[in-house]
Order: C-alpha cells, then structure tokens, then sequence
C-alpha cells in the first residue's frame, strides 16, 4: 500500500476529528443545525430550544438554551447553572461565580467586570446581598468582548437569585452570525401576520 496516501489520510483523519468538529463552547459551534446537535430539544419559542445535554455538558449547568434560524444556523447559547443553595450574604453564589468566571479567563482572558448596587437601593446591607440581586438591585457579572475570536461576539457571565437563600449562575455566547438569526427569525415573524 502507498505509504505516502496513508499519511495523507491519517492527517486529514486528525485535523478533522480535532477542533474542526466540534470548536466551541460545550462541543457546539457556529452555524450548527438543530439536528447536528443530536439531542431532543424543547421549543421554549420560535428559534429557542431547551436541550439538557450537549456534546460535552459541564456540571455546574443543568440546561441549555439554544437559538437557530433556518439559514445561519446556531447563532447563540444559554447555560443555565444549577440552584446554588446559599445564605444571606450570597457567599457560596460569588464564589461559584468566581471560580467559572476564573476558568473563563483562562480562555477568553480577562473580562469587563460588573458589581454593583443601583443608585437609591434600599438593599445595601451585606447581609442584604440576595435580595438585592433578587430585587434585581444588585448586578453580578463579567463580560468578554472577543470581536469574532473563535466565532464568538460576546461572552457575559451573570448571578441570579431565586430566593433569598437561592441563586444560580447563568452563562451566554454570542456567536457573530447572531444579528444576521436574529433578523431571519425576526422576518419569519413578520410573515404570520
């Protein structure tokens, strides 16, 4: 057998099977169709889709919020974290939130941070944390701009609370073909009427 045609293959065998697939975030790139993604989504509503498992899941999450319009494909991504039991200074939150927002860094650098109590809230004891967040009083998040960078617009990380004593981490991906799916499904919306 032509050594020389083994070789070809065996490299085109290894760039295909490596970052080529499957590059992105959670094993999803940009363009993706909603078959591609192999799971059984829940249409949340026109163009979003709830999946609870992804190529390559990450446990701090327990669903996933995709958008896809018919031409471009997937355009952008939703994590959403799992219920983070906690007090009222919010401490197991901020340091769940720390530690993704560390190992994002690590792969998209570092962010534009956001911590902030709104002007005039009457939520600005320590001990007040939650539900000012709760209140949506208090922001807790961290965004990364990577101008197309591996397919990606913008990357933000935020905290949430449910309750007093519970919060949850939310991750979004913006992909830079999201203005051109956010106008096709905006168009296909038009035309019901």
């Amino acid at each position: 057998m032509n050594t020389g045609l083994v070789f070809r293959v065996l490299i085109v065998l290894i760039l295909l099977s490596g970052p080529a697939l499957a590059d992105g975030p959670f094993g999803l790139r940009m363009g993706m169709s909603l078959d591609e993604v192999g799971a059984s989504p829940e249409e949340v509503r026109h163009g979003l889709y709830k999946f609870t498992s992804v190529p390559r899941p990450h446990s701090g999450f327990e669903a996933y919020i995709l958008k896809f319009a018919p031409s471009t494909g997937l355009c952008w991504i939703k994590a959403v974290g799992v219920n983070i039991q906690d007090n009222a200074y919010g401490t197991a939150l901020r340091s769940g939130f720390s530690t993704l927002k560390e190992q994002l860094s690590t792969v998209y650098g570092q962010p534009r941070d956001m911590d902030f109590l709104m002007p005039g809230s009457i939520w600005d004891e320590p001990r007040e944390y939650m539900m000012a967040l709760l209140r949506k009083e208090r922001v807790l998040g961290a965004i990364w701009d990577l101008d197309g960078e591996r397919n990606l617009r913008q990357v933000g990380l935020i905290a949430s609370a449910l309750r007093r004593d519970v919060g949850y981490l939310s991750l979004e991906y913006s992909f830079t073909n999201k203005d051109a799916c956010d106008e096709e499904l905006q168009s296909m919306e038009s035309q019901v009427f």
